[in-house]
């Protein structure tokens, strides 16, 4: 079981959660988050999706309008059991793992990852 949350690079405001078929888009707007768009995924048929170069899956049945965003992300993959590995994915789909979080990052969630400015 995972949970993989996606920042497009340099953005906080707005994030992807992925879990299992399911992938979320949310913007957070003043004080609360709001979702915007949600799709389902074919786990079996893989497909390439250049306004999102992090789904790797053909996308089934969506809600609302898919966001564009061709730049850079930074992933976060919640496991469990286990722990949070972190990495980069460029622009064109290739993903980088950077590491995994230390016990002070993981109770955080969130964390900089200085390998950003390089996306």
């Amino acid at each position: 079981m995972a949970y993989i949350r996606y920042f497009p690079k340099k953005q906080s405001s707005e994030f992807f959660e992925q879990h299992m078929d399911i992938v979320n888009y949310y913007r957070i707007i003043d004080t609360h988050v709001e979702l915007v768009w949600s799709a389902r995924l074919n786990l079996q048929q893989e497909a390439k999706n250049a306004s999102l170069p992090f789904l790797n899956n053909k996308i089934i049945e969506q809600s609302g309008k898919m966001p564009m965003i061709p730049k850079g992300f930074i992933y976060y993959n919640y496991s469990v059991p286990g722990g949070t590995t972190f990495g980069t994915i460029d622009k064109t789909g290739k993903k980088t793992l950077l590491g995994e979080a230390t016990e002070d990052q993981a109770k955080q969630m969130f964390f900089s990852i200085p390998e950003e400015e390089q996306l």
